[in-house]
């Protein structure tokens, strides 16, 4: 039996405690780690920790969050709905969040992309984004068009993952050698 079998970790901790640690490593076989040891129906609960405190920091953390992201989506610890269910909030008030965070629609769009959600899924959860009135450029049209500017500057470049990830850029050599294990 685990300790988590008996006591659940409330989402203020995870939230205040996880965050924190996830973007001080910076290195996802580590990031991956807290997934790992969460319950499957706790993971839902660390996205969407993970979300809330990468929305209010820099590009940086947003581009290790959605390689943290893509890297659980790939060792299936997070299910495309669990991202769905997760980033779902966020995305239905992303428009009022732009207000504080200029860069909220690219910064949400990147975290879609990294969660390796289908474009009809990302479309799902933008008809969802709650707005007033009648804007010129519907959100849903921006948050579509940030996810398939993404799309599109990967396809014209090299990467190694699925999305842009400059800051990581110096970890890899031009050949794609990791250089993750010299740090």
């Amino acid at each position: 039996m685990h300790a988590s079998d008996h006591f659940v970790l409330p989402s203020s901790v995870i939230a205040s405690r996880l965050p924190l640690t996830i973007f001080s490593l910076r290195k996802v076989d580590e990031d991956v780690q807290p997934f790992k040891e969460l319950p499957v129906d706790r993971r839902t609960a660390l996205v969407e920790a993970l979300t809330n405190e990468a929305i209010n920091k820099k590009k940086e953390e947003i581009d290790v969050t959605a390689l943290l992201f893509s890297a659980a989506a790939e060792q299936s610890l997070v299910t495309a709905g669990q991202f769905k269910e997760a980033l779902g909030l966020t995305v239905e008030i992303i428009d009022d969040i732009s207000i504080d965070v200029p860069q909220a629609y690219p910064f949400v769009a990147a975290l879609l992309q990294g969660a390796k959600l289908e474009r009809a899924a990302v479309e799902e959860l933008a008809d969802k984004i709650m707005v007033e009135g009648d804007p010129l450029v519907k959100p849903k049209d921006k948050l579509l068009k940030n996810r398939d500017d993404l799309i599109m500057h990967d396809a014209g470049s090299l990467h190694i993952f699925s999305f842009p990830l400059p800051f990581f850029a110096h970890w890899f050599d031009a050949t794609g050698t990791d250089q993750l294990s010299n740090l």
